[in-house]
């Protein structure tokens, strides 16, 4: 998926298609993909799309920045896998919030390798990523698995808690349910609903 071996201080065209390209595999609400981006030749900045995300779950554009999150988190992955090192500034434009990060690229750091290993090991993924709502037997997660994830979490500053008991599992079942009820039931949100689904494999690709 991404190139090798770029060592300059400032990556090329292709360089910066690559690692768009890995940012738009995020997951967004609806797919709906609220973005655009611009490379001035020093900096790649994100911007809103405020069309592309005017829906009604989206309250506050709070669904549209967790899409964000994911998108700058593959960019980074993907520029750490390519021996570069994103520099991430949120929200630059005081005046205008559309305008969500600028991200400039420069070489890794003196001693950290020329490509990050972690990185590395996630970005090869990101095109594996799919999301479907096929029902399937609940498999209990491996305790090596849950304790790899919980430390990626530690490592990212935040923490993970896992719900794996039956009693809890069912009331967060109980709460979901509910709100696809509510989806289904609401004009709106039932619209919404129909805007996003995919009828036909050709549809679907």
């Amino acid at each position: 998926l991404f190139l090798h071996g770029h060592q300059g201080a400032r990556p090329t065209d292709d360089v910066i298609r690559v690692l768009v390209g890995a940012a738009t595999l995020a997951p967004s609400a609806g797919n709906c993909q609220p973005w655009r981006w611009a490379w001035n030749g020093k900096r790649l900045r994100a911007v809103h799309d405020l069309e592309r995300s005017r829906a009604f779950l989206d309250y506050q554009h709070r669904a549209s920045h967790l899409a964000f999150g994911a998108a700058i988190e593959n960019l980074v992955l993907a520029a750490g896998e390519m021996a570069l090192h994103a520099e991430v500034t949120l929200f630059p434009e005081i005046t205008d919030p559309s305008v969500v990060c600028d991200v400039r690229f420069g070489p890794r750091a003196p001693g950290d390798g020329a490509r990050d290993p972690r990185a590395a090991g996630l970005a090869a993924v990101i095109k594996q990523r799919s999301t479907n709502r096929r029902l399937a037997p609940r498999v209990a997660m491996g305790l090596d698995d849950a304790a790899e994830l919980a430390g990626m979490a530690e490592a990212a500053g935040v923490r993970l808690d896992l719900v794996t008991e039956a009693e809890p599992l069912g009331w967060v079942g109980e709460l979901v349910g509910r709100g696809e009820r509510l989806r289904l039931l609401s004009r709106a949100m039932h619209r919404e609903l129909g805007d996003e689904l995919r009828w036909s494999r050709t549809d679907a690709e």
